[in-house]
């Protein structure tokens, strides 16, 4: 078991599944790329940027699956029943379940657990906006909150700011690169 301190402070309990990744068979779904989405954000001028909370964690485990996510501690054995971190195909059935819930919805992209929302107009967007998170109610998919930007006319998405104007680097990270200290 592995302890993993989030951007936030906050700590994420894995397990370190090495042998088990070994002889997973990854089912090789397609994770969308950051150029893949913004080349369906043309024209667009409204976003929102939406994160899943727990994203991993509202898959649930078969019963023979959860038997093989056990693990040991000074308390006892314990088997997650829903999908952990560090599962080498997690990513892949998530991005698939992600894709299922919205599937038929128009003016979004999702790469994994999180998600822009666009339109070419307020209207547009906010229709469309609406429509996926009646979807996500539905479906008891949770958003988190402080991760989300709302009704926005540029957006901070995978280390990019995106735009009416396009996709720039976001300042922030380049601004790490130049602040980094030079090899010594």
């Amino acid at each position: 078991m592995v302890m993993v301190e989030k951007k936030d402070s906050s700590i994420r309990l894995c397990i370190d599944p090495v042998d088990l990744n070994k002889s997973i068979k990854r089912p090789h779904y397609p994770i969308p790329t950051l150029d893949d989405v913004t080349s369906k954000l043309h024209g667009a001028k409204v976003f929102t940027k939406l994160d899943a909370r727990s994203g991993y964690w509202s898959i649930l485990l078969s019963d023979d699956s959860s038997y093989l996510m056990t693990f040991s501690t000074i308390y006892g054995r314990y088997r997650f029943k829903r999908m952990p971190f560090r599962i080498i195909s997690a990513q892949d059935e998530f991005q698939r379940r992600m894709e299922d819930t919205f599937e038929g919805l128009e003016g979004f992209e999702i790469i994994i657990d999180d998600m822009i929302v666009y339109g070419d107009t307020q209207e547009e967007h906010d229709k469309r906006l609406a429509a996926i998170l009646e979807r996500a109610l539905v479906k008891g998919i949770q958003f988190n909150e402080e991760k989300c930007e709302f009704s926005v006319s540029r957006v901070k998405y995978f280390g990019h700011i995106i735009s009416s104007k396009g996709m720039q680097p976001d300042p922030d990270k380049i601004r790490a690169i130049n602040n980094m200290p030079s090899p010594s």
